[in-house]
């Protein structure tokens, strides 16, 4: 089974180790391949590492997460919203979000998310 290339963007380095220490528990599926505290290193990253899956920050300073997500029209990466607030539900579906997860983050958080990201693989 191929690895689920992962990308971590937030602008708090808490929030980053949460999510970092979490998908530790899965290394079995997820390859890591960086993380990244704003939408520029993110799209540059991005670029570089063709994640498979990201867990995106909504909230930046210097730009939020559908900011990023506006420079990618026809995207080939699945994307979590993670956030403190509720859901946005329109920005879940214009962006076709794989899930929205609301901080703190929990290990059945991840996990969910990764068999939804198996489930929609094996759909497509």
């Amino acid at each position: 089974m191929n690895l689920i290339k992962t990308l971590i963007i937030d602008d708090e380095t808490a929030g980053i180790f949460a999510i970092e220490h979490l998908l530790s528990k899965h290394t079995d599926e997820v390859e890591l391949v960086g993380s990244a505290r704003n939408i520029e290193e993110a799209w540059e990253i991005i670029n570089k590492s063709k994640p498979d899956l990201v867990f995106l920050d909504l909230q930046m300073p210097r730009g939020s997460g559908l900011d990023l997500l506006e420079r990618y029209p026809k995207r080939k990466f699945e994307v979590v919203f993670v956030s403190a607030s509720e859901p946005d539900y329109r920005a879940i579906s214009r962006y076709q979000a794989l899930r929205h997860i609301c901080k703190p983050i929990v290990s059945e958080d991840v996990a969910h998310i990764l068999q939804l990201y198996h489930q929609k693989k094996r759909e497509s």
